[in-house]
């Protein structure tokens, strides 16, 4: 099991969703799978990105709302959630 590590700007991003009425059942959900170094279903769409994000990657949690997370051998580091309008 990875340890997870929220980084400043996704306790931000995480705190302005649950304001809208985000249910973080589904990110609790998505968590499970990535944690226990699980592939995740095709639904969430999981890819990694390229040019500046490169080592990161992103999936959907809902169709408009991505986490970009990175992970190491140990630690899985959560960088940003939210709309793709908020993101890129």
């Amino acid at each position: 099991m990875f340890e997870i590590r929220y980084k400043n700007l996704f306790k931000k991003d995480y705190k302005r969703l649950l304001k809208q009425g985000f249910d973080d059942r589904l990110l609790i959900e998505t968590l499970n799978y990535l944690a226990f170094g699980k592939e995740l279903p095709r639904k969430y769409k999981n890819h990694p990105l390229k040019g500046i994000y490169t080592g990161y990657f992103d999936c959907h949690i809902k169709p408009d709302v991505v986490l970009i997370y990175s992970f190491d051998e140990t630690t899985l580091y959560l960088h940003r959630i939210g709309s793709h309008s908020d993101l890129f």
